[in-house]
C-alpha cells in the first residue's frame, strides 16, 4: 500500500471514531502514570488491539475494553517494553562511547535508531496476533520487515514516529504534552496496525499464489 493511501486511511478512521481513540489514550496515560510505566506494554499492546481490531472488522466500533485486554499477557510485554528501548539507547549513545559529539556521529545515531525502529517496529502485534514470544515477535517483526519492502516499512516508521514524538518535542508543559499526546498517539497506533494488517493480507496472498 502507498504511504500517503496508508495515512488517508489512519486519518479516516481516527477521525469517525475520534472520541473513543482520544480517550482511550487518555486513560492510558493515567493509568502507565500510576504505575510508574509498569502497565505501559500491556496498554500500549492494548490500544494496537483496539485499533486492529477496528481495521479488521470495518463495522465495529472501537472498544474501550481492549485497552486492557493485553494484561493477561503482562510479563512478555513488561519485557517488551523494557529490551524495546535499550536498543535505542544503545544507538544514542554510539557517539558517546567514541567519545565523539561531533555532528555526523550524532545524525548517524539516530539513523541506527531509525533502522532498529523499523525492523521492531511490529513487535507487540506479532505477540497480539500470533501469539509469540518476546524474542519470536522481535525476529517475526525483522522478518516481516526485511521480506515486505524495507523502505515502505521504513516511511511507515518515520511519519509514525513524527506523530509519536510531535507533542514531547515542541510542547514544555506536562498536561500539553499529556493532551497532545491523546491526539497523536491514536493516529501513531493506526499507521503502524494498518501497516501490519495490509503486510499480513498481501503475504498471505503471495503464499496462496504460490501455492
Amino acid at each position: 500500500m502507498v504511504l500517503i493511501v496508508l495515512l488517508k486511511k489512519s486519518l479516516y478512521l481516527y477521525i469517525r471514531h475520534f472520541l473513543t481513540f482520544f480517550l482511550s489514550a487518555l486513560v492510558l496515560q493515567l493509568f502507565a502514570s500510576v504505575t510508574l510505566l509498569i502497565l505501559w506494554g500491556p496498554l500500549v499492546a492494548g490500544y494496537l488491539a483496539m485499533t486492529l481490531n477496528v481495521i479488521k472488522y470495518r463495522k465495529k466500533k472501537p472498544n474501550y475494553s481492549d485497552l486492557f485486554s493485553q494484561v493477561k499477557n503482562f510479563f512478555p510485554l513488561l519485557l517488551s517494553f523494557v529490551f524495546g528501548p535499550i536498543f535505542f539507547f544503545l544507538g544514542m549513545l554510539f557517539p558517546i562511547f567514541l567519545m565523539e559529539m561531533k555532528v555526523p556521529l550524532i545524525v548517524f545515531s539516530f539513523f541506527l535508531i531509525a533502522i532498529v525502529n523499523t525492523f521492531l517496529m511490529y513487535r507487540e502485534l506479532f505477540m497480539i496476533e500470533k501469539r509469540l514470544g518476546v524474542f519470536a515477535s522481535y525476529k517475526a517483526s525483522y522478518l516481516f520487515v526485511r521480506e515486505n519492502s524495507f523502505f515502505y516499512h521504513a516511511k511507515v516508521s518515520l511519519v509514525s514516529l513524527i506523530f509519536l514524538t510531535f507533542p514531547v518535542l515542541f510542547f514544555r508543559d506536562p498536561l500539553s504534552q499529556s493532551m497532545g499526546t491523546a491526539i497523536t498517539f491514536p493516529i501513531w497506533a493506526l499507521l503502524v496496525s494498518l501497516a501490519f494488517y495490509e503486510g499480513q493480507r498481501h503475504a498471505s496472498h503471495k503464499n496462496s499464489i504460490g501455492q
